[in-house]
């Protein structure tokens, strides 16, 4: 099947938006820019040094907001650590590679005029070493049909695995049932080797379950229009709209999360099959309703 590049489909369907957002987006790309700078004399890798250290040496006693707190399960630990035996500059090198590649990745059906400025609003997130980029990359494998990119979002970031969602809303009780056992297998294996670091882990979650900068209240609203956004999507049959949903379940609201919306320009082209057995389908007329209709 042939693709239709994103900026194609946007000029054609939306004209006058399509004439004048590449400049708007070429604004936020600067500030995206200046973002960058700031964060470079604040520290490089911020995010990433607390990756590092976990892999070497997993702990759960710093709270989040905390210099190296690590928020993650160990599984993502254990699964990096190969990387964090390294001495920290290699390892942030390889970090930011990484990124990047899956930025690359992402951003590959835009145009340069939507691209460039895609990449000025995510340097920020490599320089501070995010999971934001990996995130979208996982979106966008799971909607293709990985069940096993659906672990990263739900062992890290967990509520953005709100995207799972997608399949109850649809009724496609089998995706979910997939995903669900293997998370459960994975998990559950994980558990078994290391049952003090995950249950360290989720009493972490537990106890700062409130700790984030939006406050309880705030991260509530925004996790139910997260769900609400989600259920709509699934509706309508709009892959790319769960890229803000996961925005929206970010456990915390910093600037660097709307790096996933990077993964749009790929659940725009992406093809999602109707089923035939999704929730709130209106079945279509058959007999004589559909005669007279």
């Amino acid at each position: 099947m042939t693709t239709v590049p994103i900026s194609t489909t946007v000029s054609s369907e939306f004209p006058l938006v399509a004439r004048f957002a590449p400049i708007i987006f070429w604004c936020v790309g600067a500030t995206g820019l200046v973002g960058t700078v700031n964060l470079m004399r604040i520290g490089v890798g911020l995010d990433a040094h607390a990756y590092w250290v976990a892999g070497r040496a997993l702990s759960y006693d710093r709270p989040p907001g905390v210099v190296d707190a690590f928020l993650y399960s160990p599984l993502f630990a254990d699964a990096i650590r190969p990387l964090a035996l390294l001495p920290w500059p290699l390892f942030l090198a390889l970090w930011a590679v990484l990124q990047a590649l899956a930025l690359y990745w992402l951003l590959r059906p835009l145009s340069f005029r939507w691209a460039f400025p895609a990449v000025c609003v995510s340097l920020p997130e490599i320089v501070n070493g995010n999971i934001h980029v990996l995130l979208a990359a996982a979106l966008v494998l799971g909607m293709r049909g990985s069940r096993a990119a659906w672990l990263l979002p739900v062992l890290t970031k967990v509520s953005t695995g709100v995207g799972l969602l997608w399949y109850l809303a649809r009724g496609e009780w089998r995706r979910l049932a997939e995903v669900g056992a293997l998370l459960i297998l994975v998990v559950g294996c994980a558990y078994l080797v290391q049952p003090h670091d995950w249950n360290a882990w989720v009493e972490m979650l537990i106890r700062n379950r409130s700790a984030g900068q939006d406050g309880p209240a705030l991260l509530v609203i925004r996790l139910v229009a997260a769900v609400t956004l989600t259920v709509l999507a699934a509706r309508a049959d709009a892959p790319w709209m769960l890229a803000f949903a996961l925005v929206l379940a970010n456990p915390v609201s910093w600037a660097t999360g709307l790096t996933m919306l990077a993964a749009i320009p790929r659940l725009r082209t992406a093809t999602v099959p109707l089923q035939a057995h999704r929730m709130f389908v209106v079945p279509e007329p058959t007999g004589v309703a559909a005669r007279a209709v």
